[in-house]
């Protein structure tokens, strides 16, 4: 997802810090992109603390931190021999895809779990909106609609647009699976919608149903870089954003993006995180270039590993024994 999710989560937990009714929602940043840090760095570099932070999960990520590089080599060789399924000694790629798919979902699924018994008290394996916003928002759906707090209402309708997003079968109540999209949106396609919709509202500032190049822009720019652009200094990735902008972001070329462009723009169409990650850490953790990994060559890179979701939230570190 866009940067912009993560902005408007932190701006909604400062503002709904106060408001006693929606402690227990889900957390926003969760739901969204796995880091507020790009994937990329300004100069189209990848950035290794998005992964840390993504698949680490921040907390985690400074925690390992800490460790010195022999002990992460050495927790690290105890992963490589769990990865290796067929036991051969070398990780192939499908292996790679199979850890990270596993690990992923394991800590989506203990997630789920969380939020589903607090909130799946009835016993018939569903959650029906009424039943959600009185445990989320401690109140029923007419009074909620009478408060005149715009931010909160921004979140509340959010919140009621994502539901009826997830509710694959339409009948007002979500199983399981269907709670999944609704936490985790990116794992659907037919969620695509939904997430642009809302990486939209955030980033329409002038509020006419559309992304400007302006907009656009605005998004990915540090105080730093308004300060230099204000001195009439544009920093060199900034043309490149614009070229972007207009060569693949904008696809009816009318030079601004709508709501399916943004969707498509933050969701893209047949994309697979699993199938990217694995194929970023076999290109550049396989260094003889014979698509295997063996244990040495994933220890020599151990710094991208690390910060991959085939280590996720540090534990898998810690408790190899799981697994």
């Amino acid at each position: 997802m866009g940067p912009a999710i993560g902005k408007l989560s932190l701006l909604l937990v400062l503002v709904l810090l106060s408001i006693d009714a929606i402690q227990s929602r889900p957390d926003s940043a969760k739901r969204g992109k796995l880091s507020d840090i790009p994937h990329e760095g300004e100069d189209g570099e990848h950035n290794a603390k998005y992964d840390h932070e993504a698949f680490l999960g921040k907390e985690e990520a400074e925690e390992f931190e800490k460790l010195s590089p022999e002990e992460s080599k050495k927790r690290l060789r105890l992963i490589v021999k769990k990865i290796d399924v067929d036991g051969d000694g070398v990780v192939v790629e499908s292996e790679l895809r199979g850890w990270i798919d596993r690990v992923h979902k394991r800590y989506t699924d203990k997630d789920i779990d969380q939020h589903w018994k607090e909130r799946e008290t009835t016993g018939d394996d569903k959650i029906t909106w009424d039943e959600y916003i009185l445990a989320t928002y401690k109140g029923e759906e007419a009074t909620l609609r009478n408060r005149t707090d715009y931010n909160f209402n921004r979140l509340f309708d959010n919140d009621r647009r994502r539901w009826l997003g997830a509710d694959v079968d339409g009948d007002g109540a979500l199983t399981r699976e269907e709670y999944r999209f609704y936490l985790f949106p990116h794992e659907g396609e037919h969620m695509r919608g939904v997430v642009g919709e809302e990486t939209l509202e955030d980033m329409d500032k002038d509020k006419d149903g559309f992304i400007s190049m302006d907009e656009f822009l605005r998004d990915l720019l540090s105080e730093e870089d308004r300060e230099a652009m204000a001195r009439g200094e544009e920093p060199d990735w900034v043309q490149a954003q614009r070229d972007d902008f207009t060569e693949t972001r904008d696809k009816d070329k009318d030079g601004k993006l709508n709501k399916e462009e943004v969707g498509e723009w933050v969701m893209p169409t047949g994309y697979d995180a699993i199938e990217s990650e694995a194929a970023h850490l076999m290109y550049h953790a396989d260094k003889d270039k014979d698509k295997k990994l063996t244990e040495q060559e994933i220890v020599d890179k151990y710094d991208i590993f690390v910060g991959s979701e085939a280590t996720q939230y540090g534990e898998v570190l810690n408790r190899h024994d799981e697994f």
